[in-house]
């Protein structure tokens, strides 16, 4: 069985600090963990910039959102298929998760 555990908040509210943590302890317990990379921060990463979304205005931030929300489902299915061919008890821990994105938009 795979279990799923999203972290979400703020910029600098302790997510990457937390999954560290969590890693560590579900790993002395014999759990596989798998720690999912958050989309938005790898495509900000690579070239994306917020002066983009801001002078792009509402479809360039909706275009954004759907890139990030698309991303984010691939990755943590790709990660649940892993964990799930090893046949071990894993976690996959998630920093943010598929819906953050929805705190961004305004509609």
């Amino acid at each position: 069985h795979v279990y799923k555990i999203v972290l979400t908040g703020g910029p600098c509210a302790g997510k990457t600090t937390a999954l560290a943590r969590l890693s560590g302890f579900l790993s002395e317990r014999g759990f596989r963990v798998f720690t999912v990379p958050e989309a938005a921060t790898m495509l900000f990463v690579n070239g994306a910039s917020l002066s983009d979304l801001i002078h792009g205005g509402e479809d360039t931030i909706m275009a954004f959102q759907r890139a990030v929300l698309d991303s984010q489902i691939t990755l943590e299915d790709c990660f649940v298929r892993v964990a799930a061919s090893l046949k071990k008890r894993s976690v996959l821990l998630c920093d943010r998760g598929a819906m953050d994105g929805a705190a961004y938009m305004s509609k």
